[in-house]
C-alpha cells in the first residue's frame, strides 16, 4: 500500500497522493502502469514513482521533471532533477539529473526489505544560463524548487480471514479475502491459489487492497479436506489460511418402518439427504442393533437390517446417520450444524402370554372341572429367554381355597392325627409362579385364577385359568338324630357291678344316642370323614367316705378318641353314645357332655389312593396315602347329661353290697347345626373312646 506522508517539512496532500497512488486501472501485469505522485509549479511538473519494475527482491523508483509551460520552452529554460530514496525513513540512495533538457529523470534501484516503508523525494528546479558581468555563462537553477514525495508500504499480501471457509463437493459459491496488500500495488489485480485438486478460483469484480471476492467451484471428484488458500503479487504470497473442502451434514426425512418388533430382524429404508456412498449407523437403544446393507450412490437412500433383542422394552430409538465416503474421510462443511442426520423408531416389545400349567397342559384361557378337595399344582413356566421380573396370582373368591388340612403344626405335606393335632395352612405364596391349593366350595361354577408376570423387558402381561368344581351339593350340614323323651338316658345293669348310664335310643339305631348322616348328595366316589372335638365333658359323683376311686377324665377342646371318627354303616353315617360307669361305692353320678361333630369329604384322588381311615372295631387308624384333601361340610354342635342315685345297700354297711341304680335327672339334650370350617385340636381325650393315636 502507498501512502503520504510530510518529509522535510514539505507536506504533501493525502487526498492528492491517494487519487495518484490508486487509480491505476485493471491492466495486466505487462502493462503495469508505474505509482506516481506530480505536483505543477511555476510551469514545472514534478514526479516521485515507484516503477512497475519492482519486485519482491528490488525497488525500482526515479524522481522526474518536465517543464509544461511553452514560455519557459521558448526562453531556453531548462529542468534539473534529484532523486532520493528512503528505507524506513532512512536515506539509502540518491541520483540526480542536469542534462539541458526541458526534462530530467533520475532512476534509483536497490534491494527491498519487504515489509519496509520505502519513499522517494523528487525535487526539481529550472535552470538557466546568467552572466555576471564577466564574460562567462553561469548555470542558476536555485529557483523555482518543486518537492514531491511519495512512500508506501512494499509488502507481500496479508489475509486475515476468509468467508466462508469451506464449500462442499460438487458445489460453487464466492469466498471473501478480508487483509492488506491484496492486489498487485502496480496492476490493481488479485491472484489467488489453492492447494490440492478439484477447486477452482476466480476474482470476482473489482477487488481492493483490503478485501477480494474469489468465486470458487469444487469438482464432483475433488478431494475431501483442507486446503490452503493464498494470494500473491510481485511482492510475494500471502499467509496461509485454511479452506476445507467437504461435504455438508446428513439429512434423515424417513424411517421405515418406524416400528421394530422385539425379537426379530426389520429390513428398514432411511430416506433423506447427504449420507455419502459409505455412511455409519448407530442407534440409541440397549439391545437394538443397525446393519447397514447398501447405500445408493446418490447418497439419498439406505438399506440396513435392525436387529431388535427379544428382551427389549417398549423404547424410542434414536437412529442416527454419519455420513461417509468410500476412500476418503469425512469432512463436513456443517457451518455449526451436526454432521449427522437423525430420526426416531420404536421398539415394539414382546410379551409371551403365561402359560399357566396344570397336570402338564396349559389351562390359560380353558375351563376345568374339578372337585373340591382336589390337589390343584399351577405352574407357570418362565418364557425362553426372558426372565421374571414380578409375579403374582389373583383369586376371584380367595376364600373358596384352602392349603389344605394338615397336622397341628401345619405343615405342608403332612396329615392331622390324633397325636399330631391338625390345622389348617395358610394360602399358598402368590408371589411365585407355582402354587398349590384346594377348592373348599363344591358346586361353585365360574371361579378364576388369574396369574400376572412382569418380564426383564418391562411389560406385564397375565393369563386366566376358569374352574368349575364338583363335589357335594344340597345341604352338607349333616343331619342329626337323637331321642327327645325320657328314654334318650338308659341305666343298664342296674343292680350289679357293670351299672352305667347311656344316652340310647336314637330314632335312626336304637343302639346309639345320636345318628348323624350326611345329608349332601354325594358323588359316586369319595368318602365322609368324620371327625368328633369334645368341647367338655364334666364328670361329678358321690363317693362313700374312704373309698379308693379315681374319677374318670373330663375333656375340653380335645379329639374324641381318633382321627379320623369311625364311620357308621353307610360311611357317610356316624353315632355316638356317650356313658357313664355306675360303681357300686358310688352314691350318685352325673355328667354332662358337649361336643361338635364335623362332617369333611375327601375326593379320594388320585384314582387307586386309600383315605385315612378308623377302624371301628379296633379303633386303629391309618394315614391317607391320597394327594386330596378333606374338605368341610359342615357341623353340629351337640349336649346331652344325665345323672343317676344308687339306691341299693351301700358298701361297707356289714351288709351285703346290692347296688340299685335309678335315673335322677336327664337327659337335657340340645343341638344346632353349623357351617363353620376345619376342627382343629392340639390334644386329644381317651374319656370316651379309648387311646389317643
Amino acid at each position: 500500500m502507498i501512502r503520504s506522508f510530510s518529509r522535510a517539512g514539505f507536506q504533501v496532500a493525502p487526498s492528492l497522493f491517494l487519487l495518484a497512488a490508486f487509480a491505476l486501472g485493471l491492466s495486466s501485469l505487462a502493462g503495469a502502469q508505474d505509482i506516481a505522485y506530480s505536483l505543477q509549479n511555476s510551469g514545472v511538473e514534478t514526479t516521485a514513482a515507484f516503477s512497475a519494475n519492482t519486485s519482491s527482491t528490488q525497488v525500482d523508483t526515479y524522481a522526474y521533471a518536465v517543464i509544461t509551460d511553452y514560455t519557459l520552452w521558448e526562453e531556453g529554460y531548462w529542468v534539473a532533477v534529484e532523486g532520493d530514496l528512503y528505507d524506513n525513513g532512512s536515506l539509502v540512495d540518491d541520483s540526480y539529473q542536469d542534462n539541458g533538457f526541458t526534462s530530467a529523470k533520475a532512476s534509483l534501484s536497490d534491494p527491498i526489505n519487504l515489509g519496509h516503508v520505502y519513499g522517494i523525494l523528487a525535487t526539481s528546479g529550472v535552470c538557466w544560463w546568467e552572466d555576471e558581468g564577466d564574460g562567462f555563462g553561469y548555470e542558476d537553477c536555485d529557483a523555482p524548487w518543486t518537492q514531491a514525495y511519495l512512500y508506501g508500504t512494499l509488502g507481500a499480501p496479508s489475509i486475515s480471514s476468509i468467508s466462508p471457509n469451506s464449500g462442499i463437493i460438487g458445489k460453487s459459491g464466492t469466498i471473501t479475502v478480508s487483509g492488506q496488500d491484496l492486489i498487485d500495488p502496480f496492476t490493481s489485480k488479485a491472484s489467488a491459489a489453492i492447494t490440492g485438486s478439484g477447486v477452482t478460483l476466480s476474482v470476482n469484480g473489482t477487488p481492493s487492497n483490503t478485501s477480494v471476492a474469489l468465486n470458487y467451484s469444487i469438482a464432483s471428484n475433488a478431494a475431501a479436506g483442507n486446503q490452503s488458500l493464498t494470494l500473491s503479487s510481485r511482492l510475494g504470497t500471502s499467509n496461509s489460511e485454511q479452506f476445507t473442502v467437504g461435504y455438508p451434514p446428513a439429512v434423515v426425512s424417513n424411517v421405515s418402518p418406524s416400528v421394530w418388533t422385539a425379537g426379530q430382524s426389520t429390513s428398514v429404508t432411511i430416506t433423506g439427504q447427504n449420507f455419502g456412498t459409505a455412511p455409519t449407523l448407530s442407534v440409541n437403544a440397549t439391545g437394538v442393533s443397525l446393519t447397514l446393507n447398501s447405500a445408493s450412490p446418490d447418497g439419498t437412500t439406505i438399506q440396513a437390517t435392525a436387529t431388535v433383542a427379544l428382551t427389549a422394552p417398549s423404547e424410542s430409538v434414536t437412529v442416527t446417520v454419519q455420513p461417509g465416503y468410500a476412500g476418503q474421510g469425512f469432512y463436513c462443511v456443517c457451518n455449526g450444524q451436526p454432521s449427522t442426520g437423525t430420526d426416531t423408531a420404536t421398539v415394539q416389545p414382546v410379551t409371551p402370554t403365561p402359560q399357566i400349567t396344570f397336570n402338564g397342559s396349559n389351562i390359560s384361557g380353558t375351563t376345568q372341572s374339578v372337585v373340591a378337595g382336589q390337589q390343584i399344582a399351577l405352574s407357570v413356566p418362565t418364557p425362553s429367554g426372558y426372565s421374571i421380573q414380578s409375579q403374582s396370582w389373583q383369586f376371584s373368591n380367595q376364600s373358596a381355597i384352602t392349603g389344605g388340612f394338615v397336622n397341628g403344626d401345619c405343615t405342608l405335606g403332612t396329615q392331622p392325627s390324633a397325636s399330631a393335632g391338625s390345622c389348617e395352612a395358610g394360602d399358598p405364596n402368590l408371589t411365585q409362579n407355582s402354587l398349590t391349593f384346594y377348592w373348599v366350595n363344591p358346586g361353585d361354577n365360574g371361579e378364576t385364577v388369574t396369574y400376572t408376570y412382569t418380564l426383564n423387558n418391562g411389560q406385564p402381561a397375565s393369563a386366566t385359568a376358569t374352574f368349575n368344581i364338583g363335589g357335594p351339593t344340597g345341604t352338607l350340614i349333616p343331619a342329626e338324630y337323637l331321642q327327645t323323651t325320657d328314654s334318650a338316658t338308659v341305666v343298664t345293669n342296674p343292680t350289679n357291678a357293670s351299672a352305667a348310664m347311656q344316652m340310647q335310643n336314637s330314632p335312626r339305631l336304637s343302639t346309639a344316642g345320636v345318628v348323624f348322616i350326611e345329608s349332601a348328595s354325594l358323588p359316586s366316589t369319595g368318602k365322609v370323614i368324620w371327625v368328633q372335638i369334645l368341647n367338655s365333658v364334666t364328670n361329678s359323683q358321690l363317693v362313700q367316705w374312704g373309698a379308693a376311686y379315681t374319677p374318670p377324665s373330663s375333656a375340653s377342646n380335645q379329639l374324641d378318641g381318633v382321627y379320623p371318627y369311625p364311620g357308621g354303616n353307610p360311611a357317610y353315617t356316624t353315632n355316638d353314645s356317650p356313658n357313664k360307669y355306675l360303681y357300686s361305692l358310688l352314691g350318685e353320678a352325673a355328667e354332662s357332655f358337649d361336643a361338635t361333630m364335623y362332617a369333611l369329604w375327601d375326593p379320594v384322588l388320585p384314582a387307586g389312593c386309600t383315605p385315612a381311615n378308623t377302624n371301628a372295631s379296633t379303633y386303629k387308624s391309618t394315614a391317607s396315602t391320597c394327594t386330596s384333601s378333606p374338605i368341610p361340610l359342615g357341623s353340629v354342635r351337640w349336649r346331652w347329661s344325665a345323672c343317676a342315685i344308687n339306691q341299693g345297700v351301700p358298701p361297707n354297711s356289714g351288709l351285703p353290697t346290692s347296688p340299685s341304680w335309678v335315673r335322677q335327672c336327664g337327659p337335657e339334650y340340645q343341638y344346632s347345626g353349623q357351617s363353620n370350617g376345619y376342627p382343629e385340636w392340639n390334644s386329644c381325650s381317651t374319656s370316651e373312646n379309648g387311646s389317643c393315636q
